[in-house]
């Protein structure tokens, strides 16, 4: 508007075209269009670039609260549009873009190749902050450098260009072939940006391409016939600690409860896997159930040894000095069956499948309850009970306790149904108690029966338990095919925060804020870190879901937001419960 009030005002326009633009330039219309263009060629000179590069991260928060949250205006239309398959694509397709996860464009291969250099093959990569993501070995016979295995999700198996038994020849065009392996090795970890290989295809490769049986897929290295699987480690593991892993910095370090998914069994003592939860979704190296079992029992060999050892050297010296006390028979007994007792081998890993609530039972067919018992469990003192009755305060129509039994007469706050000892025993040997224990000096029996959490479920409701014992004994009658138990691990926080969260003042105010009506010492806070690091470690495999309650109000919305979750998303539990 400016530029054309200017342009009225100038000498160089007729009567007839001043007024002409003084009537434009007074429309509102008109005036909007002008603007309007020059919004549009302002946002056009600025680079366009993306709000956040993690939209489905911020898109799944939102859905998580506004499930927890259904009374607000318009949440109801919102939560129907988010739970959409395809706008969750939608989203994941903005963050790769918004990511560039689609690659830099490659240069092209050249064309003019020897006519004796017709089976070289020439492959182009572009390797930034990421390993190559391929493994080398070295062929003792003919020296050759040859590809070992391709990770998955890595570089080279992204590329399709690469395969296991592939013969490494050039490195940026610099020969390797016959020379040093760790010269090759170097050249490779190295380089960045382009780096060109000239390999020669493996006779693998030709017969895949032929149609052979037991060809290997793109992008995954799957061996036909061995699928897919996802497993709990049952065990800890370090790669820096084991000298026959091929390649160390491939390795995978693995703690007791971890989840993984077997991308790749092809090789019989190392298996390619990803852990859950990992953004790169790259693969890594872990011993496979074959090798671990063959070195528990080399140990177990090597044990027995020691222990005959032992025996002998402690019968010559007994012999040696006290010839006229032989050995009892109970002695020598006890002996040799404690040492030639075969002990069943240890399980490496759990097999898991995923459980979608609704879905039918196998066995029956019937729906499975959408709902799982929701069990807390953690060191005493750390507020699992009181997290457990306010989460029931929240929805009483949703959340329940389950009601006790017990052999006591008198009431108590909680209820519960008053049985005989010989009813209880009843139902133990039936195998209907989940849970028994004594309290008042061994005087009452107490104990969580199994139609108690089937009731709850079968009603639509979702049973909160605090188990009485420690685990993994109080766990043995939730953690079952019938149940399926979800088990939350609610941990203490650092001891500088817990001297701050169960200061004197706060237990004044709510004496029952973390299942203790006085005062907590330090030394009974620092009982609760240990007790909880140990029960941590002890019963990670067990564990679903880590609570740390360093906040009350805090860690009650966490296990809200969690419980409402598993209404609707799965959850992996052993695949014998399926």
């Amino acid at each position: 508007p400016l530029s054309m009030e200017s342009l009225i005002k100038s000498g160089s326009l007729s009567s007839d075209d001043k007024e002409f633009l003084q009537q434009f330039s007074n429309d509102a219309n008109m005036n909007a269009v002008v603007k309007l263009c020059d919004i549009l060629e302002g946002y056009l000179a600025r680079r366009v670039a993306p709000v956040t590069p993690s939209a489905l991260e911020d898109v799944v928060e939102a859905y998580d609260y506004l499930r927890c949250h259904p009374h607000a205006e318009g949440c109801h239309e919102l939560v129907h549009l988010l739970r959409k398959p395809h706008m969750k694509a939608l989203i994941q397709c903005h963050d790769d873009l918004a990511n560039r996860t689609y690659g830099p464009r490659l240069s092209p291969v050249p064309h003019e190749v020897d006519e004796d250099d017709v089976s070289v093959k020439i492959v182009e990569l572009v390797k930034q902050d990421e390993p190559l993501g391929a493994t080398i070995k070295i062929n003792e016979r003919t020296g050759a450098i040859l590809i070992a295995r391709v990770m998955h999700g890595g570089l080279a198996d992204r590329s399709d260009l690469l395969q296991a038994g592939d013969e490494v020849q050039a490195v940026n065009q610099v020969l390797v072939a016959g020379q040093d392996p760790m010269t090759a090795i170097r050249m490779l970890t190295t380089a960045r940006g382009n780096v060109r290989l000239s390999v020669l295809p493996s006779e693998r490769r030709s017969s895949s391409t032929a149609g052979g049986v037991g060809s290997v897929s793109s992008g995954g290295q799957q061996q036909v016939g061995v699928s897919p699987a996802t497993v709990r480690v049952l065990f800890n593991y370090n790669p820096a600690d084991d000298g026959l892993i091929p390649c160390q910095e491939a390795g995978l370090c693995l703690r007791l409860g971890d989840i993984l998914q077997l991308v790749n069994r092809e090789d019989g003592d190392w298996w390619q896997a990803i852990k859950e939860g990992d953004a790169r979704r790259r693969a890594g190296l872990v011993p496979s159930t074959d090798l671990l079992l063959r070195r528990y029992q080399k140990q177990q060999q090597l044990q027995q040894q020691q222990q005959q050892q032992g025996r002998r050297s402690s019968v010559k010296s007994t012999a040696s000095s006290a010839t006229s006390s032989p050995s009892s028979p109970a002695t020598a007994h006890r002996d040799s069956s404690g040492s030639d007792q075969q002990q069943p081998p240890p399980q490496f890993y759990e097999e898991l499948g995923r459980f979608y609530p609704g879905q039918p039972d196998g066995p029956t067919g019937s729906p499975v309850p959408p709902y799982r018992p929701l069990v807390l469990i953690g060191p005493s003192g750390v507020g699992r009970r009181e997290l457990a009755r306010q989460l029931v305060g929240t929805d009483r129509e949703h959340f329940a306790l389950p009601v006790l039994v017990s052999t006591r007469s008198q009431q108590r706050p909680e209820p519960f149904v008053s049985l005989t000892a010989a009813q209880i025993r009843a139902l133990a040997e039936a195998g209907r108690l989940a849970e028994q224990w004594t309290e008042d000096g061994g005087n009452e029996t107490w104990a969580l029966p199994v139609d108690s959490l089937t009731k709850l479920l079968r009603d639509g409701r979702v049973p909160v338990c605090v188990p009485h014992g420690p685990p993994p004994h109080c766990l043995l009658g939730l953690r079952t095919p019938s149940l399926r138990a979800f088990v939350v691990y609610v941990k203490p926080p650092p001891l500088d925060v817990l001297r701050e969260t169960r200061a004197p003042h706060l237990l004044q105010q709510q004496d029952s804020l973390y299942d203790t009506g006085r005062q907590l010492t330090l030394s009974e806070l620092e009982a609760m870190v240990i007790e909880g690091q140990r029960m941590e470690s002890a019963c990670a495999h067990l564990i679903d879901f880590t609570l740390v309650n360093d906040d009350l109000p805090v860690a009650l919305e966490t296990l809200s937001e969690l419980a409402y979750r598993l209404e609707t998303d799965f959850s992996y539990v052993p695949k014998h419960w399926l």
